[in-house]
């Protein structure tokens, strides 16, 4: 680190050890511990009393639907974050839809050599699409995610056909700072189908 040359007397971290971290495939450096960032070592060590680290939790979100927020955060906070005011009294159409929907479709998985062997499912990326056209606005901003690059093209494909502009579609791991969209849509595939999971798919 460029900041630790200069030798500073305190160092101020910002961050959220419970997401996802970054991508590493050498399981090497899995085994040096290259996966684990700096922010997250402190963290894991602040009960250590050697580490002479003081940590803060911000407790307020200003994001999500507290339906939305009721797992993360019994599942990875400990049930200790709160929801700003400015979010309990927001109105957004909703569509129709509840803050959270799971929607089953029978589709099935299939490869894609255009993208290295990554995986793709015609009827799940189709029936996303149909939802946006007949439920949402064109110019409502959307965010589509996939773990899957084959999903993120294929979904892409169908969204210039149908003329969506406003609708982002990207990868999990490509997502970090997609911040300013009011509707998400996760395409998940089927796991137990293809018989193994994204790299990206952890605890987190």
């Amino acid at each position: 680190f460029v900041g630790f040359n200069l030798k500073p007397e305190r160092l101020i971290l910002v961050g959220d050890p419970k997401q996802l971290s970054s991508t590493v495939t050498s399981p090497f450096c899995t085994t040096a511990g290259f996966d684990v960032s700096l922010f997250v070592r402190l963290y894991q060590m602040r009960s250590r009393k050697r580490t002479g680290s003081i940590f803060h939790m911000l407790d307020t979100q200003y994001r999500m639907h507290p339906h939305i927020l009721e797992f993360p955060n019994n599942m990875y906070y400990e049930g200790l974050l709160k929801t700003a005011e400015t979010v309990l009294t927001r109105k957004n159409d909703n569509f129709g839809f509840p803050p959270f929907s799971f929607v089953d479709i029978d589709g099935n998985e299939r490869r894609n050599s255009s993208y290295h062997g990554s995986y793709e499912n015609e009827a799940e990326a189709r029936a996303i699409v149909s939802i946006l056209s007949t439920k949402f606005r064109r110019s409502q901003k959307v965010l589509i995610l996939t773990f899957y690059s084959a999903q993120q093209g294929l979904i892409a494909s169908l969204l210039r056909e149908h003329n969506r502009p406003m609708t982002t579609v990207t990868t999990v791991d490509s997502s970090q700072g997609y911040y300013s969209y009011s509707y998400l849509f996760l395409s998940l595939l089927s796991f137990d189908k293809i018989g193994t999971v994204p790299i990206a798919v952890e605890c987190k």
